[in-house]
């Protein structure tokens, strides 16, 4: 999906790896929100991230006031946001999405919100495909 979507709009594809320092998951300054597996409070959780028009920022299940340093989950890509997009539509149940999303082979994520949790982000190299 990435490699599609820089071909089709930037056309040079790099890769950069980083190595984050373990320091950061001890570190009581950096409020951390994991999500090891799908489920139902992850879904509702990635879901009210991606709504423009959601207002209530002090719910648990937004980051908009990016209470969480960083976040740390499966990835929710496109074929993830068609389910979540039935379930919004009231065509599934949360249920239904949880049973669906455990057939699906997810990679897991670590998303940086504010710059103080990127100063343990060590680069370690790039490349260009």
């Amino acid at each position: 999906m990435a490699r599609r979507t820089v071909r089709q709009f930037v056309g040079k594809q790099y890769i950069i790896k980083y190595n984050i320092d373990d320091n950061i998951f001890s570190n009581k300054d950096i409020n951390i929100k994991e999500f090891t597996f799908p489920s139902n409070e992850w879904a509702l959780f990635v879901i009210t991230n991606l709504n423009r028009n959601f207002t209530n920022i002090s719910d648990l299940n937004s980051n908009f006031d990016l209470k969480h340093a960083i976040v740390i989950g499966p990835v929710a890509n496109d074929d993830i946001r068609l389910l979540f997009d039935l379930f919004e539509d009231k065509i599934i149940t949360i249920n239904e999405l949880k049973r669906r999303l455990e057939y699906k082979e997810l990679t897991k994520q670590i998303s940086f919100h504010i710059k103080k949790g990127i100063q343990y982000l060590n680069k370690e190299g790039s490349c260009s495909l």
